[in-house]
């Protein structure tokens, strides 16, 4: 019965923090860009000046955008195991 307990903690706290991490790296989301300002139309010399430019925010925003992904993931299968 103990380690039923614990196990239930565990996965409530996993729950918690996924479900805080899913909405911090939302907001953290809003300010990294995830594709150039002109998107797919813009020419590729554009695409790889803008790219060398800005490389560390565009890496840190998919970074983020894989982090919220997990979270999501485990914040679904703390749902689905809550029942």
């Amino acid at each position: 019965m103990s380690t039923k307990i614990t196990l239930d903690y565990q996965i409530n706290r996993l729950g918690f923090w996924s479900a805080i991490l899913l909405i911090v790296s939302g907001v953290v989301s809003m300010f990294l860009p995830l594709d150039i300002p002109a998107g797919s139309t813009a020419e590729h010399a554009d695409r790889v000046a803008w790219l060398s430019t800005n490389r560390g925010a565009f890496i840190a925003g998919w970074a983020n955008q894989i982090v919220a992904m997990l979270c999501a993931i485990w914040r679904f299968i703390w749902d689905c195991l809550a029942d």
